[in-house]
């Protein structure tokens, strides 16, 4: 989580709006590195690692692909 890890978004924040979250919202956070009190708070936690990228052969982000 760049905003938390980059010091842009307090952890605490982040934390008290997972744990006052309404019951029925599906709360969906993105990021590398979460902090382990979110990784405790979450119900899924995923890790997406590329095997394959076109960057590794110098082709830089393109826009309507990577962002």
């Amino acid at each position: 989580m760049a905003a938390v890890n980059g010091g842009f978004l307090p952890l605490e924040e982040v934390v008290e709006l997972v744990k006052t979250k309404p019951l029925k919202l599906e709360l969906v956070l993105t990021g590398r590195d979460a902090p382990s009190k979110l990784i405790e708070l979450a119900d899924y936690v995923s890790e997406i690692t590329a095997c394959k990228h076109p960057m590794k052969k110098g082709i830089m982000a393109r826009e309507g692909i990577e962002y």
